[in-house]
């Protein structure tokens, strides 16, 4: 480190890693509710580099919160944020296809996919099973249509002929940034630990560039300090693919340590833990037409199927759904979607790539009626004019959301009930009359009220 930064500064890096860490949140643009929706989060502070991103100044209980688990924010280290001044890269290009490559848990993931020009369609991807499934959930909690949730080693994606306008690479690294706030990742720290991750990084980005489409834009970051995790493998893009690196509109110090510029955040010179981040664009074959992804005829993936008739009552659950496909997934769950997202869909299924969730989950089929996904409480194209809605208090909503059963007035009358707090939806009830039954899912319920948070 002091050949990084030399002996004072390296000083001050090190003592800022015994402060407290800061606690930011970024807010979903799609589902923010001015009325008092926020008032459990105290003195909400703007973070300069990221339009709805927010300091705190204490850390809550965020699972006491139910607008944490209905997804109106996504708890985030602040300089991971970073990634918003992508957007100004992005205004001028029309609907793009991106791929972030690493995504668990999620939160550069639901950053990038509000970011992204309309009607884009974003793929967030995860090689870990159970880090995968979390990155599932956090992207259905957000709401956005247009997006499709992988599980794939990296290797994987050249089979399927797409192309991408972007892809994040996030990598997986020795997290160094993260020693103020991650315990575990001081331990775990060691210098043969910083060259696996510098193979692997490596072996991840050569096969991210031949996905890269010509003019494409490739995002590498990482939460480490070492220039071997970081310049090292900028220098190798520049030289190996001839990669033209991008300057963005960013407030914080441009790296002086390397010969192309990059970005660095460091917890003793901005409110953030420890972040590098290039953004690079692919220059060569910039001339040769992207091949238009809903062209060609592709065979039927074996795990999707056309779903049995949908009358337009279920249809009407999602709002402006004329232009949408309806297929159905091998569990049941009716999808609608966008025909980029469908097309993209088939692809991946035909060459088993693992898809975990797409477009909209809308209904299931239960004998002769069809009850509404888990899902599209979640969605911000759910068609809150068809529902009954019940509105409930805190109390009610945390015991909602530990799928404990909760008291539907009489007057409202039987069948699937949305359930809100302070307006967000948060699921539906099967009410009964006499009763209700909590349609909550059991692998999202809280199971204990501690301090929970992804924070990446």
């Amino acid at each position: 480190m002091t050949e990084l930064l030399g002996k004072e500064e390296t000083l001050r890096l090190l003592n800022s890693l015994e402060d407290a860490p800061p606690v930011s949140i970024r807010i979903n643009p799609n589902k923010w509710i001015e009325e008092n929706a926020f008032i459990e989060l105290k003195e909400l502070l703007p973070i300069p580099w990221c339009n709805n991103g927010f300091y705190l100044s204490e850390r809550p209980r965020f699972s006491e919160i139910p607008q944490f688990h209905g997804g109106a924010f996504y708890v985030q280290e602040a300089s991971s944020m970073a990634l918003h001044a992508v957007k100004s890269l992005l205004t001028e290009r029309e609907p793009m296809v991106a791929l972030d490559l690493c995504a668990a848990p999620g939160g550069k993931s639901t950053l990038l996919r509000d970011i992204l020009p309309d009607k884009s369609v974003l793929i967030s991807n995860e090689i870990v099973p159970a880090r995968a499934h979390i990155l599932c959930e956090n992207m259905i909690k957000w709401g956005h249509p247009e997006q499709i949730v992988t599980r794939s080693a990296p290797a994987q994606w050249r089979e399927t002929g797409l192309l991408f306008d972007l892809i994040l690479v996030d990598a997986p690294c020795s997290g160094e940034g993260m020693f103020r706030k991650d315990q575990n990742a001081r331990a775990e720290w060691s210098i043969d630990a910083v060259d696996t991750c510098a193979k692997r990084q490596r072996e991840i980005l050569d096969c991210a560039w031949p996905l890269l489409s010509p003019g494409g834009v490739l995002v590498y970051s990482t939460c480490t300090f070492n220039i071997k995790e970081n310049e090292e493998q900028l220098d190798y893009l520049v030289q190996r693919y001839g990669v033209q690196p991008m300057a963005l509109d960013l407030d914080v110090p441009v790296s002086a340590h390397g010969k192309h510029i990059c970005y660095r955040f460091m917890p003793h010179l901005t409110k953030g833990e420890g972040l590098f981040m290039a953004v690079l664009q692919k220059t060569d074959g910039m001339d040769i037409k992207k091949i238009n992804i809903s062209a060609g005829n592709t065979k039927k993936g074996k795990q999707i199927s056309r779903p049995p008739m949908i009358t337009d009552d279920v249809k009407n659950w999602v709002g402006n759904s004329s232009g949408y496909e309806w297929e159905m997934d091998k569990e049941g769950i009716v999808h609608a979607m966008s025909n980029t997202v469908s097309e993209i869909k088939r692809r991946l299924f035909d060459k088993n790539i693992e898809v975990l969730s797409f477009g909209i989950a809308v209904a299931e089929n239960k004998g002769r009626k069809w009850m509404p996904a888990p899902a599209l409480a979640m969605s911000s194209r759910l068609n809150r004019d068809i529902f009954d809605i019940y509105d409930i208090n805190r109390q009610d909503a945390l015991k909602y959301l530990k799928r404990e059963a909760i008291i539907v007035p009489e007057s409202i009358k039987k069948g699937y009930v949305l359930i809100t707090h302070k307006n967000l939806p948060l699921g539906f009830v099967n009410h009964l009359g006499n009763r209700s039954n909590n349609l909550y899912p059991s692998h999202w319920r809280i199971r204990h009220l501690s301090e929970t948070g992804t924070d990446d």
